[in-house]
């Protein structure tokens, strides 16, 4: 604080402060950017990833989730929040259809408005598609240090992950499901869902990869010369996942970084950020299933690895991202192994289930895709800390 300040000191090591006179009240405060996380769930489904321990502390270190509560926090007001829950982890298990991604929508409004700010923006990855399923594809990926955000109300949405590939007969059969979309309302940034990866053989219907952020890999299951195409990525998002190459040799996921390949079906790569202050990888493609031939593994941001047929190895899940995916199971016999799963909040694909088909429909699945994020470089103000001495030899220190 601006004062004069009296000292008497008999050694280097002590000094005694005798008076003092402050000319100004001791306040003061800066300004500082902290980044603002918005997650798909709740706290409890959410595995944690900063360590916060409850979910009143993540709030406080502007970590978001669904069970967050509404009020006024130093990085702005959250009014509402829309929890659109997923899928059950094994469904559907009937029909053709893989269902539709949940999302979490929240309104908030910044305490300042945002100027030319940093922002991160990844939707839910696609999943895995099974019966030499192919690789989910990556959700898209934006990111800027353009961002301008008024100080208004905000709809911030976080997609979900796509769900898991079935082939339980030619009635209850479908490739992996598409992410759901991550947006910010106000400058209009909307990331794409990743596209699923193809189940099954040609004539199911479901073999193709499926278009999203990034898309999904086809299906390795052939029947004919035709082979099974991958699915197309968003221009600026993401990439194309990778055509079956040959009879039993499924395509990769698309990521963010790179497009998917075969044989092996490694899913591309995503992209590196370090907006939360540690640098991840995200939005990377899942790995397509393997036959006589290496699966493929998880690309970096998050991705699900392929199963290995008939107790084979299977590709390894990435673990460059902010989570890690439940990884892919390895039994021995044929018709039993589910894709490794996307870790959460990653927008990573889910990897390929194994060959063939069951009624079962717990197990023989593609992976989960990875749910999405949505990151924002916020400003604060923080009170500078004061010392105050008021003259019966107390020094007393405030904020």
């Amino acid at each position: 604080d601006q004062g004069t300040y009296k000292f008497h000191t008999n050694d280097g090591n002590q000094a005694l402060l005798m008076s003092n006179v402050v000319s100004s009240d001791p306040s003061a405060s800066y300004s500082k950017t902290v980044p603002l996380a918005f997650h798909h769930g709740t706290f409890a489904d959410s595995g944690d990833p900063y360590s916060d321990g409850t979910v009143t502390v993540a709030a406080t270190n502007g970590h978001v989730y669904s069970d967050t509560a509404t009020g006024t926090y130093t990085w702005g007001t959250l009014s509402s929040v829309t929890l659109t829950a997923d899928p059950g982890d094994l469904e559907p298990t009937s029909s053709n259809s893989p269902g539709t991604a949940g999302k979490t929508e929240y309104k908030w409004t910044p305490s300042s408005a945002i100027t030319n700010g940093r922002t991160l923006v990844v939707a839910g990855g696609g999943g895995g598609g099974t019966d030499m399923g192919g690789g989910g594809g990556a959700g898209g990926l934006l990111a800027s240090t353009t961002t301008n955000i008024a100080k208004e109300e905000q709809t911030i949405t976080v997609g979900g992950g796509g769900t898991r590939g079935l082939n339980a007969s030619t009635a209850n059969m479908f490739e992996g499901g598409n992410g759901g979309n991550s947006s910010i309302s106000g400058p209009s940034i909307t990331s794409i869902g990743g596209g699923g990866g193809g189940s099954a053989a040609e004539n199911s219907g479901y073999a193709n990869g499926v278009s999203g952020g990034s898309g999904g890999g086809g299906s390795g299951y052939g029947q004919t010369s035709g082979g099974t195409a991958g699915g197309a990525g968003t221009s600026g998002q993401g990439h194309a996942g990778a055509s079956r190459a040959g009879n039993h040799y499924p395509g990769g996921g698309g990521g963010a970084g790179a497009a998917g390949s075969a044989n092996p079906g490694h899913g591309g790569d995503g992209l590196e950020d370090d907006i939360l202050g540690t640098s991840y990888w995200w939005a990377g493609g899942g790995g397509g299933a393997g036959h006589s031939g290496t699966a493929g593994n998880g690309g970096k941001g998050g991705a699900g690895a392929g199963v290995g047929y008939n107790g084979g190895t299977p590709g390894t899940n990435d673990t460059n991202g902010i989570t890690t995916g439940t990884a892919p199971t390895s039994t021995s016999g044929h018709s039993n192994d589910t894709g490794g799963s996307a870790g959460k909040h990653t927008g990573g694909g889910g990897g390929g289930g194994e060959h063939n088909s069951i009624s079962n429909t717990s197990i023989m699945r593609g992976g989960r895709g990875g749910s999405g994020i949505v990151v924002i470089l916020v400003p604060i103000n923080e009170t500078i800390p004061s010392q105050v001495y008021d003259n019966t030899k107390t020094i007393t220190v405030s904020n």
